[in-house]
Parts: C-alpha cells; sequence; structure tokens
C-alpha cells in the first residue's frame, strides 16, 4: 500500500512539471510536449498490453510427494479454477510419496530442473537448500506476501525461517487429529471395561488377542497396533511425559528433552510388556496409514491410537461395516501411566513449520515470481480458501445462511484438493463441513492433552546431521521395545548418542536459540 502511495505521488509531481513546462513555454513546446504525451501514453499501452500477454503465458509449476491421485487435466477444476482467478496456469506435480519423492526431487534438483515452489523433503533438506542458494530467502518481498504473513501467524514465521531469513511458506497453525481408538463391540464380547490405565489397557489387550473377540474361532487377531512406532508405542510413551523420538519440550521453564524425562524407562518398560505378552501386531513399525487401515476395516486389530480421520471419514466406516455391521470403533482418553504424569496422546508443535518452499531462481524473473506471490495470497483469502477446500459451488457445495454446505459430490470428486491448500485451512471450519459425521470425535481430539514440542523452532548447527541421530535413536526404541537391548543399558544409550552426535551440544544450543527466538524466557 505504501508503495501504490509513493508511485502515485511521484506521478502527480511529473505530471505537475509537465503542465508548469507548457505553461511557460511556446506552441513548438507546446506540440512537442503534447508528442511526448501521445508517444508515453501508447507506450505505457503497449508495456500493459505485454505484461498481460506475459502472465498469460505464465505457468506455475508446484511439486510435492503426496499419495493421492490427481485427475486428468480436463478434469482438474482446482487448476481450472486457479487458471480463471489468477490469468495464469498452476500445474501441480506429484513425485511419489515418502522416501521415493525425496530421491525423485533431489534428482530434479541435481540436473538442475528446479521445481518453481516444492515440499521440502525434511527440515535437514531445507537445511541444505538454504545454505546452498536453492531455495529463495522470503524477507525482503514480506510486504508484497501480507495477506499470508496475517494468514498464518507470527509464531509460525518464526519457525519457518533459517538464520534470520524466512525460507518456507508458512502455514496455519492445524488442530490435534490424534485420538486412542477401541472396539466397542469387542469390549461387550470378553466382558472387559473401557481401560483407564496402561495396566488396564494391557489386561484388554489380552483378551482382544486371546479370546476370539470376532468370534471366528482363529487366532487371527491383535489386541494392540498402530502405523508405525511413533504413532503406536510413542502414544504409551507419551502418558509418561516421553516419546519415542528427541522431542525437545518445556518442563518447569527450561528446555529439555522426552528422552531425558524421568519416567522415560518405566514408559519403555511398558511398551515391552505389550510385546512380551505377544499383544502387539508384528507389522506395527512397518505399517503405514493405509496398511493400519486396512487392519482396522478387516478388523485384526482392536486397540489403536491412530488419527480420526484414517477412521472416522464416512467411506472408511462403510468399508468397516461391509465386513462387519456390529464393528463399532470409539474413542477414549489416554490412559494413565500412574506416573504422575498427564496422560496423553500426540504431541503438537508448538513451532509450526511449513512445507513449500520457492525456487531461488525465480528472483531472476519477476513476472513469474509475482505470480507466485499472488498465487500465495489468493490461496488465503475467502475465495481460494473455498476452491481448494471445497470444490466448485453448486457442484461440490451450496451456500446456506452464509455457510458452507457439502453435496454428495464433494466426496466423491474432491478427495485430491489436500495438496493444493499450500498455506493450510482453517481447521476446525474445514473440518466441520467435510466431515460433519465424525463431528463428536474431531471435537474430541482437538481438546485432547498434548504433549507441547519446539523442535520445528532450532536451526541445526552446522554439520550437525539430525537426520543421522533420528535414525539411531528409532533403531535403538526398537531395540529396547522388542528386547533386543536391556532397558538397563538405557544410561549408555544417551551416552553414545551424546559422543556419536554431541546431543548435549545440540541440546545447549537449542536452548540458546529458543531463547533468543522468544520462546522461552
Amino acid at each position: 500500500m505504501k508503495k501504490k502511495r509513493i508511485i502515485a505521488m511521484l506521478t502527480t509531481i511529473m505530471m505537475s512539471v509537465s503542465i508548469i513546462s507548457g505553461c511557460g513555454g511556446n506552441g513548438d513546446t507546446q506540440e512537442n510536449a503534447a508528442q511526448q504525451e501521445a508517444e508515453n501514453t501508447d507506450e505505457t499501452v503497449k508495456n500493459s498490453a505485454e505484461t498481460e500477454l506475459d502472465k498469460s503465458e505464465i505457468q506455475i509449476e508446484l511439486v510435492t510427494g503426496d499419495g493421492v491421485t490427481l485427475p486428468d487435466e480436463k478434469d482438474n477444476f482446482v487448476e481450472q479454477g486457479l487458471k480463471e482467478a489468477l490469468g495464469f496456469d498452476v500445474k501441480l506435480n506429484i513425485l511419489g510419496a515418502g522416501a521415493d519423492y525425496a530421491t525423485a526431487l533431489n534428482a530434479r534438483i541435481s540436473g538442475g530442473d528446479i521445481p518453481d515452489m516444492f515440499v521440502v523433503p525434511s527440515m535437514d533438506s531445507m537445511y541444505q537448500y538454504a545454505k546452498n542458494g536453492i531455495i529463495l530467502g522470503l524477507n525482503d518481498y514480506s510486504s508484497q506476501l501480507q495477506p499470508l504473513m496475517e494468514w498464518a501467524g507470527e509464531d509460525t514465521i518464526i519457525a519457518n525461517s533459517y538464520e534470520g531469513e524466512l525460507y518456507m511458506i508458512p502455514q496455519k497453525t492445524t488442530i490435534n487429529y490424534d485420538t486412542w481408538m477401541i472396539r466397542q463391540d469387542w469390549l461387550d464380547k470378553v466382558g472387559a471395561k473401557m481401560p483407564t490405565t496402561m495396566e488396564e489397557l494391557l489386561e484388554v489387550a489380552k483378551k482382544f488377542t486371546y479370546e476370539d473377540p470376532d468370534g471366528n474361532g482363529q487366532n487371527d487377531t491383535y489386541g494392540f497396533s498402530s502405523s508405525g512406532l511413533g504413532a503406536g508405542f510413542g502414544g504409551i510413551l507419551n502418558s509418561y511425559g516421553a516419546s519415542a523420538a528427541n522431542n525437545i519440550i518445556l518442563v518447569d521453564g527450561e528446555i529439555t528433552s522426552t528422552l531425558l524425562q524421568p519416567h522415560m524407562v518405566e514408559g519403555l518398560e511398558m511398551c515391552k510388556k505389550f510385546v512380551d505378552a505377544g499383544v502387539v501386531d508384528p507389522d506395527i513399525v512397518a505399517n503405514d496409514d493405509n496398511t493400519i487401515k486396512d487392519k482396522m476395516i478387516q478388523g485384526k486389530v482392536g486397540i489403536c491410537p491412530y488419527a480420526w480421520s484414517g477412521v472416522y471419514k464416512k467411506i472408511t466406516m462403510e468399508k468397516i461395516k461391509e465386513v462387519n455391521p456390529e464393528a463399532n470403533w470409539v474413542w477414549f482418553n489416554p490412559p494413565e501411566s500412574g506416573t504422575g504424569d498427564p496422560a496423553a496422546y500426540s504431541t503438537r508443535s508448538m513451532c509450526k513449520a511449513g512445507k513449500w518452499c520457492i525456487n531461488a531462481k525465480l528472483a531472476e524473473q519477476p513476472d513469474k515470481l509475482k505470480a507466485v506471490f499472488e498465487l500465495l495470497n489468493y490461496l488465503t483469502t475467502e475465495e481460494g480458501q473455498r476452491l481448494v477446500c471445497y470444490g466448485i459451488e453448486g457442484r461440490h457445495y451450496n451456500m446456506v445462511d452464509g455457510k458452507v454446505v457439502k453435496t454428495e459430490l464433494m466426496d466423491k470428486e474432491c478427495d485430491f484438493l489436500w495438496p493444493y491448500q499450500i498455506p493450510l485451512r482453517d481447521d476446525r471450519e474445514y473440518l466441520a463441513v467435510k466431515f460433519l459425521e465424525a463431528k463428536e470425535v474431531i471435537d474430541f481430539a482437538a481438546n485432547m492433552n498434548e504433549i507441547e514440542i519446539y523442535d520445528a523452532g532450532v536451526t541445526l548447527p552446522e554439520g550437525f546431521h539430525k537426520e543421522d541421530m533420528d535414525k539411531y535413536i528409532q533403531d535403538n526404541m526398537i531395540s529396547f521395545i522388542f528386547g533386543q537391548r536391556p532397558l538397563e543399558e538405557y544410561d549408555q544409550f544417551l551416552e553414545e548418542l551424546n559422543k556419536s552426535f554431541s546431543f548435549d551440544e545440540y541440546m545447549d544450543e537449542a536452548r540458546r536459540q529458543l531463547r533468543e527466538k522468544g520462546y522461552i524466557k
């Protein structure tokens, strides 16, 4: 806005000078001035036409890793809607998911074929991209991204910076999706009550494993499973004030790690009790969202700390009921550990980091960079949000008393929209529209106790390889839980962590940075 006022003021001054010159000169001067003015007008019109032409020829390529399948170009109403609203093409490409995405993206970057905007595979990757000048620093462009900045909030901007420079596209904070879930019909079948403690949970898991809760006469069920180490055993450890990873937390005003919590070993002992009792799905570490969802649909597991969105969407519940009409997955409070730690399942980042960044080379292409900024700002508007969250008005939703009401076609045709929600969305409003059938569990999960973590607010020290450290931690968590390494060696593990990965130095750096950034006093 300030820039526009300055330009307007300069234009007014220039016009005044022209008028004064015209009044004080002879006829030839006036004629020359008029001719010059006409030429200037023609040039302005010409430049405006060229700008419009250039904009229509711009295409912004977005690249991400995801499991969704995009529709054919002719059926992609999101990209068509963006073209209509913005005047240029936006093309999303998906390069696989997980490790496959990281490999494919790095191959493109190594070959010099860098997308205009792309999702970084990890924070380590972001640091490397920033150091090597691959992604664009946004500090100098903040005024052009004001709608985005206001949308995301100041706290998220800090978390998306590296050495004082904003690199990642800030995103709006989301609500918690994770909760504990259990088969109520199995509880009824084995004559058990809803568990409220970890010991009770273990006893129920035994019944679900050994007392044929599905009544098929076969020993084919497991009491406990989830989508990976962190989601499954992390759910147990959270109620001990710990986690299955190195999460930076604030305790009594001091920064520390979940790995260093006084009841961490007790939490690992409880995880091991579940394993030793034979109630744990043997594939729990390898499970991803799709495999655990399939097992829940097929009735293979009875207790699952997991995201409600993997189960309570209408399409998934219909599949569960098709296999067993009596199946009744219900949510419940995290079991108490008995240690005095608040019962919790899930961690919430207090330094929400985004995932998208911009190709640094766009600084040399001002028209395309301007288009990227227009796209980002547009996606925070009411119109842009409705497009990438709900689809097309009159087809996928209708406006009733000022509120979005979905049609049946939203569920059928809008399952690919998520990757386009670059700055994310207002979760409570969005979820109330998309998943009305899950309103109760959405509210329950949103209000569940969580462990607040600050990992994303820490810039990695030079030469620090966090991915290697995280893998070492995960490998040892598996070893402790599955009895491949005695729990008596936990202190030794921490010493190894410090010796091999300078863990103590990393934590000292975390304390310094978080204090400097204002997360702690």
